[in-house]
Parts: C-alpha cells; sequence; structure tokens
C-alpha cells in the first residue's frame, strides 16, 4: 500500500506476505481440532458419511522418547508479583532417555496387552541378522521390479495397462498446455521409470531406522498384533494409523508384498498434523504416569535403566 493510504489510516483488507515468507497459520481451536479428529476423518474419507462406530477400528501406531532424571526446563506456576527465583525449584539433569514405540487400539472389546517396544543398541549379532534379511528382501524386491517391467510389454497385463493410463493422462495433461509452452510439459514413461528398482541403503544415524523398523516392528510385533485382532473381530474393517515418518514409508515399501498378503490396511495421517493423533494422549498421559520416578532417577546406571523399562512397559500394557 502507498504511503498515501496509510496516512489516511485505512487498513487493507489483506496482509502483505514477504516472498520469502509463509503465510502464518493460526493455531487450531477446539472447535477445529473436534472437526478434524479422527473419528471425523474417517467418516468422511473412508465411508462417505456412513456411521463407523460398529464397523470400523483404528489400531494407533507412534514412537516417543522419556527422559529420566528431571529436565532443565520446567514450567512453574506462581502469582502476579512473587519472584521466580524464589519458586523456582532446583531439578537435576536428564541423566537418561529410553524411545518407546506403541501401539494402542481403544474399541477392542477383547482385552490384549498393548505392544511396546523399547530401542536398544544394537548388538553385532542383531546388525548381522538385519542386514542378511534387507539384501535377501532386497533382491526380491529388484526380481519383482524387472518382471513389471517386462509385463509391462506385454499386452493385456495389468502392468500394461497401467502403463497405458499413465501415459495417456501425460498426453491430456500436455494437451491442455498452450502450443509452444514447454514449463509443466511432461515425456512419455518407459516401463523401467514406472517400475523403478529402489535401492535400500542401511542407514545407521541413530535411533530409529527404516530397516530394524521393518523386520523388528513390523514383522515381529505389528502384523501379528493386527492379525490377532482381525481374526477376533471378522465383521470389523480393521485400519493402522501413523505418521509419514520416513522409516514408517520405507519399511512399508520393503514389504509389500507381506502386508497385501496379510490385507493390513493403512489410514494415512495428514502430515504436519501431529497433535491430531490420537496416540499422543496416550502419550502424554503414559508420561504424566511416570513423572514420580522420572524426577526420582537420579543415575544413568543398568539398575536404573532397567526400572525405568520394567515401569514403562507395565504402565503402557
Amino acid at each position: 500500500m502507498d504511503k498515501k493510504h496509510v496516512n489516511a489510516g485505512n487498513v487493507h483488507p489483506k496482509k502483505r506476505i514477504k516472498s520469502n515468507k509463509r503465510p502464518w497459520k493460526d493455531k487450531l481451536n477446539k472447535e477445529h481440532k473436534r472437526e478434524h479428529t479422527l473419528e471425523h476423518m474417517v467418516q468422511h474419507e473412508i465411508i462417505q458419511e456412513e456411521p463407523v462406530e460398529h464397523n470400523i477400528m483404528i489400531i494407533v501406531v507412534d514412537e516417543y522418547c522419556v527422559g529420566f532424571g528431571g529436565a532443565q526446563l520446567e514450567r512453574v506456576s506462581m502469582l502476579e508479583g512473587e519472584d521466580s527465583y524464589e519458586v523456582a525449584q532446583e531439578v537435576s539433569p536428564e541423566r537418561f532417555s529410553l524411545m518407546q514405540w506403541g501401539v494402542a487400539c481403544g474399541q477392542d472389546e477383547h482385552y490384549f496387552d498393548r505392544i511396546q517396544h523399547i530401542w536398544e543398541p544394537e548388538d553385532e549379532q542383531l546388525s548381522h541378522e538385519l542386514v542378511a534379511k534387507l539384501e535377501a528382501t532386497h533382491k526380491k524386491l529388484k526380481e519383482k521390479a524387472r518382471q513389471q517391467q517386462r509385463n509391462a510389454l506385454i499386452p493385456g497385463t495389468a502392468e500394461f495397462h497401467h502403463l497405458q493410463r499413465v501415459n495417456q493422462k501425460i498426453k491430456d495433461d500436455n494437451a491442455k498446455l498452450l502450443h509452444g509452452v514447454r514449463k509443466g510439459r511432461q515425456q512419455r514413461r518407459t516401463s523401467k521409470q514406472l517400475f523403478k528398482e529402489k535401492d535400500f541403503k542401511v542407514t545407521r544415524k541413530g535411533g530409529l531406522d527404516h530397516v530394524r523398523y521393518t523386520f523388528e516392528i513390523y514383522e515381529k510385533e505389528l502384523i501379528p498384533y493386527y492379525l490377532r485382532l482381525k481374526n477376533t473381530h471378522p465383521g470389523k474393517t480393521i485400519y493402522i494409523s501413523e505418521d509419514g515418518a520416513t522409516p514408517h514409508m520405507k519399511a512399508r515399501e520393503l514389504i509389500t508384498s507381506e502386508l497385501e498378503e496379510a490385507g493390513v490396511l493403512f489410514f494415512d495421517w495428514p502430515s504436519k498434523s501431529p497433535n491430531l493423533h490420537a496416540i499422543e494422549d496416550i502419550q502424554n498421559h503414559h508420561k504424566k504416569l511416570l513423572k514420580k520416578l522420572r524426577f526420582e532417577t537420579n543415575s544413568a546406571s543398568k539398575a536404573a535403566k532397567d526400572k525405568a523399562k520394567v515401569k514403562m512397559r507395565s504402565i503402557w500394557q
């Protein structure tokens, strides 16, 4: 807006946004959160406004860290005018933290222990086992991709029809562009481009990685839990809800065939919406129940860690 407009005291209805900054988004209020809850999204996205209370179950999955030994930053409640130094309490620094992966399904009528896994440093034997499993799985995926590439050249196959549909869509999109415009114009896909041979490398940066998540979580914990609920509730459709973290998505790609064979269905959570995940409330409550032990811990000994693991497991289940 110009200087004359500003001096006149007029306010432009729209805020100016610098080109290098993103628009500011207001925080979600209670009404917005209610409208974007998991049940609301399931009702509108999956079954198109049909009732979901009796035929759908949601398994929520996530991992988070719990610190033991106090915390360096704590909120302190005090009356207005009081000196913060008088009401502040000295707390010991954090001694160690444990990452827990957990599952919850609140709609289950039958009792199942909530499965839980605490991430431990890998020993040499486990590392060799994971690498061997990854190599075997990687070999299968490469062979599957090559077979799909060959099938895409054979008329009548599912891969051939998929390739034709993709290229037809590209052709239609290109036809909408003005003649001579190159921006946005796409090239036709080949069978090798559409059915790529993906390379899943072992990465060790600490914490959660897709290799261990695939073989230690999906194969040993989550898929058996899913099948157990499916067998117990044959009339219900069961979905797994987890965020789009890289280890989660790569793990699905690694064992796509196994997931399809088991009939596992996923309810993909919207990106950048962790505060809407149903398991967040359970995790916050879990931390509150651990509060006494967390702030009483004053060492990082093996005995202290074992005690924390036992307590975490018993409270979660």
